[in-house]
């Protein structure tokens, strides 16, 4: 199946630009967006923008700095992910220069639902609205996502043993102040949902399943037609 590529930049250097544009002019499956942006931040904003720019009825979420353990990683998590599920791939941090496992992020070992790389219908992540954008700062938005997707739409979360992707381990500045108030607002948030006894009360208000379609003409390269699956980076 075809499938396209989507690179949201918030706020990359204009090497990494550069680098995206020549990429797109290259390959007609490839589309890259830039965000002004001068503060690091979680994923939330460019997921929700390249989720909406995206045609593909499969999207695979992959972070920044995470590579493929093995070439068939898209298609494994494509024929994994179903209406009723969503998929995590077996992530290990791993060394830069020998591609060495360090810890594993996610898998069965490690079940956390958090999108190093993963996979969700393009109906079910528009069903609950996306990423939550009140964690505006790094920490808790996937675990947010989590829920929305588990005890908002009732999908069962899935570990992939046969897709496998490598963070590549790099220095991390001090978080506490950010970690401090996301998981605040995670637990509060929590609270307000687990009282309502709803489960639209875990999940933001849907989006129109075709938001967003406006922004593709803005992409830097034309849209993949037919394709099954889109895989979104958020550098």
């Amino acid at each position: 199946f075809e499938f396209e590529v989507i690179v949201v930049m918030d706020g990359a250097e204009e090497a990494t630009r550069l680098v995206c544009a020549a990429a797109a002019a290259r390959h007609s499956n490839f589309k890259a967006k830039w965000i002004p942006n001068d503060v690091y931040r979680n994923p939330s904003f460019a997921r929700n923008i390249a989720s909406k720019m995206a045609c593909g009825d499969i999207l695979i979420h992959q972070s920044d700095d995470v590579l493929h353990g093995h070439p068939h990683v898209i298609r494994q998590l494509v024929e994994q992910t179903t209406p009723q599920n969503f998929v995590i791939a077996t992530v290990w941090n791993a060394d830069p220069a020998t591609l060495a496992h360090l810890v594993q992020y996610t898998g069965q070992e490690n079940q956390r639902g958090l999108f190093f790389l993963g996979a969700v219908t393009r109906a079910n992540y528009f069903a609950c609205g996306g990423n939550c954008e009140e964690f505006d700062e790094p920490g808790w938005e996937d675990n947010w996502l989590e829920f929305s997707l588990t005890r908002g739409l009732r999908l069962q979360l899935v570990f992939s043993t046969d897709a496998v992707g490598l963070h590549l381990n790099h220095p991390r500045a001090p978080r506490d102040h950010f970690q401090t108030r996301m998981r605040a607002l995670y637990v509060e948030k929590q609270r307000i949902a687990e009282s309502a006894n709803d489960p639209r009360a875990w999940m933001q208000e849907p989006w129109p399943y075709q938001a967003g379609r406006a922004m593709q003409e803005g992409s830097t390269s034309a849209e993949a037609s037919g394709c099954r699956s889109s895989s979104l980076h958020q550098p």
